[in-house]
């Protein structure tokens, strides 16, 4: 018998994605404020309208499912309120954000009576989900990881907003590396211009260490990592600096509210001539059989929506499919390498890896 996963947000990009990612294996409860016409293209699918601001309408959606998937925003104003409705429940939660596990006053409110998975999307969750493939697949144990993220895209105001209030809210560490369990600092923290594979100019690259790679460095061992964000353009960069000083002077309600409009005003004048394209890059140093290994990861896509949308339904198979204990946890944290494998599978037009010929120096 097919289970049920309710997906809220249906009617979004990355919530209709995930539908098609997973119709004729499941079956699907769509939960949002009007029915689209492109329901009509899913198999097994039940449109269910939705207010998720509303508790009972909340209660009355997620009702008879297996696993609830939230794939709505802002997560900064949404933060527990959907996972607390599937914990009274007893149902497994699933978040494309990561709000859950780094808000604290969300973290606090969940008690681990039923599965949460937070960060279960492009960024977070991918990073983590490759890191631990290599771990697996390609090394004994590996010595460095250096990661660079972003593109050039075009979002709604209610995802750009939660891009940035993630980017700056302070949850993980600005200008700051990991290394055998230390946060340090970078050498350069002014932010570079740099060609990256996939791309076809400089961009702007910004070093922002998260908890999600904080925790997949220390559960895989690995002992050093840097993240930087690809950031197009200067009025990009101008907006995160914007927002962060916003973030650090006013109420968190007044600051949502103010950098949604700076959101928006940007977008708003934002080239639309311009190739949209957003990569994921992680160059890794370390050992396999004793020999020294190099390899270039890369996830390349048109639009994030496409890879977040894969991320999430593949995390929704996994939770569908097997037990686990009843916990909080990140995404990489509840896949093993098999199911890794299968979502690479999936996603190999996007997917590319290269051994690169590794230098006269130490691993």
């Amino acid at each position: 018998m097919m289970k049920t996963i309710g997906i809220i947000g249906a009617s979004g990009k990355i919530g209709f994605l995930v539908c098609k990612w997973l119709e004729g294996s499941v079956r699907i409860r769509g939960g949002c404020r009007s029915f689209k016409d492109k329901f009509n293209e899913l198999k097994d699918f039940e449109w269910v309208k939705t207010d998720i601001y509303d508790s009972k309408s909340l209660e009355e959606f997620s009702t008879g499912c297996d696993a609830i998937l939230n794939c709505t925003g802002p997560a900064a104003v949404i933060k527990e309120s959907i996972a607390l409705t599937a914990q009274n429940l007893n149902i497994p939660y699933i978040d494309t954000s990561d709000i859950i596990l780094v808000d604290k006053d969300a973290r606090k409110k969940l008690t681990g009576e039923n599965i949460c998975v937070g960060g279960a999307g492009y960024v977070p969750g991918l990073g983590g989900l490759l890191l631990k493939w290599a771990s697996n697949r390609l090394y004994d144990n590996i010595s460095k990881a250096v990661c660079f993220q972003g593109g050039i895209q075009s979002f709604s105001a209610i995802a750009f907003t939660d891009i940035i209030l993630g980017a700056v809210s302070g949850v993980g560490y600005s200008d700051s590396y990991y290394r055998g369990g230390r946060i340090l600092k970078e050498n350069n923290t002014k932010g570079t211009m740099t060609v990256f594979p996939g791309t076809d100019e400089a961009v702007f690259t910004k070093s922002y260490l998260s908890e999600e790679m904080i925790k997949a460095a220390e559960a895989l061992g690995v002992k050093e990592v840097h993240w930087s964000n690809m950031v197009n353009d200067e009025k990009m960069m101008k907006l995160i600096m914007d927002s962060f000083q916003i973030i650090m002077t006013e109420e968190r309600s007044s600051a949502i509210e103010k950098i949604s409009k700076l959101s928006s005003s940007y977008m708003a004048n934002m080239n639309r001539d311009l190739k949209k394209w957003s990569s994921l890059i992680i160059e890794l140093r370390g050992k396999k059989d004793n020999k020294r290994k190099e390899y270039l990861l890369e996830f390349n896509v048109e639009d994030e929506e496409t890879a977040c949308s894969l991320v999430a339904a593949m995390i929704c198979r996994r939770v569908l499919k097997r037990d686990f204990d009843k916990n909080v946890y990140w995404a990489f944290e509840i896949m093993d390498a098999n199911d890794i494998d299968e979502l690479l599978k999936l996603g190999k037009d996007y997917f590319r890896i290269t051994e690169k010929e590794v230098k006269v120096r130490n691993a």
